[in-house]
């Protein structure tokens, strides 16, 4: 049992954390058709549609009970039936403990369960010990629905087991039950089994490294085998009429080697293994009888063995279901025209609810007729608000336009150079092959001209706009370019640096020389800023500035000047090679939450000890800003990068809009920022950065403020009654509230760059700050990289 049909869960373990192999990576496996959602479509009868019946998985709960929780701790669906297992606990009579129940009492008020759940989610039949063995290993479903059932099966006195596999209908009735013969089980292994349908009729069980195949009745047909050192993985794929099976071979200095090998069924032999290390950035791998599948942010995709290609087979722009509730969603197709989805999420009584979407297409497009609105951006799969946002939209039948969404980003995994991604969008709108509102690139510099975005000033200072004064207009002002706004921000945070006011008093803001100044006037025993190494303070530097260096439309640059000689020359008085061993921040990773968390932060430590005068640090919720005025005893300020002009703290957009100047529909896309500028979400939370909205920002800090106030009451009770409490909650007012709103009115640069020249900066400088060049040499170079770049563009 797993959360989904994890075919290379196993297998691929180790080699997520080496190096590949192969050098092919994500983003040229798709063979997403561009074309399909670009400016200027109308949606046609024939455009693909699926209806989707969502239903929630349906365990059985004793309404004679008060439940005190429910979860579905796995599920996965195999065909035409779900298979879940799942745990509930019903509150205790008043007055009676765990110890006054007996054996059957328990088990009425704690139940722990395999159930198999049709596609509309209800329950089929549970399987419980009594009527399949002592160990559960595997459930799948055939071509004809027909249920499979692995699993150990030992007598009563403990002396024989045997592994039987049970066939069920659709309905849960046992058809037949036959034991495995020869399949040696090594109780010592982790790894999963897996049940394989082949086409012949056959059955393949697989696991612990090998697959060996049954008729029938359950006599060995012959065992799989593959080189020495290699194993197999968990299933056999069938695909294009063929088979396959995936090996693998682990060595310390390549990591992990994964092949995929053809299969012959007649005979058992593999054929010669197809490299195929790049699977590893998909995550988790589906087989069904049709093949191998992905599921990802946009829907889900088949890898085609033989082309080593990924091709569309359904796109949640092709229904109209809220996104927010299918974050994660694994897919397994029944046939091209029909899927089942599964996802999960927590209601607010904390009770665990799995969402079974099964997805079947219509004969024709209800939305024929109305324009195509494409929009396109990077992180939209968890941007929640413009989930709900675009859920709404849709549903709005007074909407001219249907919305549909491409992320560029699940092309790419962690670590990879999103530069690539700039420069070849950046083409895509020139030539008008883009969407038609562009998201979240408002610190790209190359997409801060008229080329290829639109002055979006115009539209909301227009007959159709805004009111300006419901928003932080400053922000708006921060985010142009040469007086003109090509994105509008939406939620943004404040970056800068916090100064301990007590060591360097009235502080706003600073330019270069008065930077300088202060580092000179810190006392003795007291560091003065933060260490950084070199490529960090260059980009706290150049974050804000470097876009004043490039002129995109002549296609010119200008990096040999006393300006960038200067940042160079600070850069290498203030950077550092390597961090101190006093400063730094340790990381450790938290099982039970499932993420890392910060162990020690010396540098935290070292500002609030007062041997520290400045620190980076940022501005995001109300929450983060309490804390760290809580961790110290003295009062801070906040001020911006040191710049020209000495400017308050930089605007950092987390989600901006704008209009591609080559869009066909640029008054329908008007009309949807617009919508989404009026939008205001309710979800009181400010865990997205701080509202361009000035309604929502009040709303949501007022939010969060009564919120953190109740969980610190929470702690000092528990505190005060020796009491175990998880976290560490500050408390808040209106006067902090007050503060962050000052430092977003202060504002009035932002964070813009280009990646692709920033990386060429961080490459050349590397020799300035290692002595073996000087700062002319370095510059002239990087004019020359940095002038081919701009006019390849």
């Amino acid at each position: 049992m797993r959360k989904g049909l994890r075919v290379l869960a196993g297998v691929l373990a180790l080699s997520l954390m080496m190096p590949l192999v192969a050098c092919k990576k994500k983003k040229d496996l798709l063979s997403i058709k561009k074309q399909k959602y670009v400016s200027g479509q109308e949606i046609k009868e024939s455009d693909p549609y699926f209806n989707a019946e969502i239903n929630q998985l349906r365990i059985p709960l004793d309404d004679s009970l008060e439940l005190d929780y429910a979860n579905i701790d796995e599920w996965e669906c195999t065909g035409n039936a779900i298979t879940a297992t799942y745990s509930i606990g019903y509150k205790l009579p008043e007055g009676k403990s765990w110890s006054d129940l007996s054996m059957s009492e328990s088990s009425r008020y704690y139940i722990n369960a395999t159930g198999i759940f049709d596609l509309s989610g209800n329950l089929i039949r549970n399987i419980s010990d009594t009527d399949f063995g002592v160990l559960l290993y595997d459930i799948s479903c055939d071509k004809d629905g027909n249920i499979a059932v692995l699993y150990l099966d030992i007598d009563s006195y403990y002396i024989t087991e045997k592994l039987k596999l049970a066939i069920l209908n659709p309905s849960g009735e046992t058809l037949n039950t036959f034991t495995i013969y020869g399949f040696t089980i090594d109780h010592n292994s982790s790894a999963p089994m897996r049940t394989s349908f082949l086409p012949d009729g056959r059955y393949a069980i697989c696991g612990q490294g090998k697959i060996e195949v049954y008729d029938q009745y359950g006599k060995k047909s012959y065992e799989i085998s593959d080189t020495a050192g290699r194993k197999l993985g968990s299933s056999v794929i069938s695909s294009d009429g063929k088979s396959y099976v995936i090996s693998t071979k682990y060595s310390y200095e390549n990591g992990n080697d994964i092949q995929i090998k053809e299969l012959d069924l007649s005979t058992g032999e593999l054929g010669k293994g197809i490299q195929a290390n790049y699977l590893d950035a998909f995550g988790e791998i589906q087989t069904t009888e049709h093949g191998l599948f992905v599921s990802m942010g946009s829907g889900c995709y088949r890898f085609d063995i033989a082309k080593q290609e990924l091709q569309q087979v359904f796109d949640w722009n092709d229904a109209d279901v809220d996104r927010n509730f299918i974050e994660g969603a694994e897919f397994t197709p029944i046939s091209e025209n029909e899927l089942v989805a599964m996802t999960t999420h927590y209601e607010e009584d904390y009770m665990q609810v799995v969402n079974v979407i099964h997805l079947t297409r219509a004969e024709k497009n209800p939305h024929a007729g109305k324009k195509m609105i494409v929009v396109g951006g990077v992180d939209l799969y968890s941007d929640e608000n413009f989930l709900s946002f675009l859920y709404e939209y849709n549903h709005d039948t007074s909407n001219k336009a249907r919305a549909v969404m491409l992320d560029y980003g699940e092309e790419y995994v962690n670590g990879d150079d999103l530069s690539e991604l700039d420069q070849r969008l950046y083409l895509e709108l020139l030539a008008g092959d883009g969407p038609d509102i562009l998201m979240n690139f408002s610190d790209s510099s190359a997409f801060q001209t008229e080329a290829v975005m639109e002055d979006m000033n115009k539209y909301l200072d227009g007959p159709d706009g805004i009111s300006r004064d419901m928003y932080f207009d400053n922000v708006f002002e921060a985010m142009e370019k040469d007086g003109k706004l090509y994105h509008v921000p939406l939620r943004f945070i404040l970056c800068g640096l916090e100064v301990n006011s007590e060591i360097l008093p009235n502080r706003d803001g600073w330019t270069f020389e008065e930077f300088e100044e202060a580092a000179e006037s810190v006392p003795e025993g007291v560091s003065f800023i933060e260490s950084m190494k070199y490529k960090d303070f260059l980009g706290m530097l150049l974050y804000c500035t470097m876009s004043d260096y490039v002129n995109y439309e002549a296609k010119t640059v200008d990096f040999q000047n006393d300006s960038m000689k200067r940042i160079l020359q600070m850069t290498e008085k203030y950077g550092v090679m390597e961090l101190p061993s006093d400063e730094g921040v340790d990381t450790e990773y938290d099982t039970d939450l499932g993420f890392y968390l910060v162990s020690d932060n010396r540098t935290a430590n070292k500002f609030a000890a007062g041997i520290l005068a400045v620190r980076k640090s940022t501005i995001g919720t109300l929450l983060g800003y309490c804390y760290n005025k809580a961790q110290t005893n003295f009062p801070t300020a906040y001020a911006g990068y040191p710049s020209s002009t000495g400017s308050g703290m930089a605007i950092w957009s987390l989600s901006s809009i704008g209009i591609v100047s080559t869009s066909k529909y640029k008054d329908l896309a008007w009309e949807l920022v617009r919508a989404y500028l009026e939008f205001d979400p309710q979800n009181n939370e400010m865990n997205g950065g701080l509202p361009v909205n000035k309604n929502t920002f009040e709303r949501e800090s007022v939010a969060e403020m009564e919120t953190m106030n109740a969980r610190y009451e929470d702690m000092m009770k528990a505190i005060e009654n020796g009491e175990s409490y998880y976290g560490t909650f500050p408390q808040a007012t209106m006067e902090d509230i007050d503060e962050i709103r000052r430092q977003i009115t202060l504002a009035t640069d932002a964070i813009c760059y280009d990646k692709a020249m920033f990386n060429v900066i961080v490459e050349e400088t590397a020799g300035y700050f290692a002595g073996d060049h000087t700062a002319d040499e370095v510059l002239k170079n990087i004019q020359n990289r940095t002038a081919t770049i701009v006019k390849e563009l």
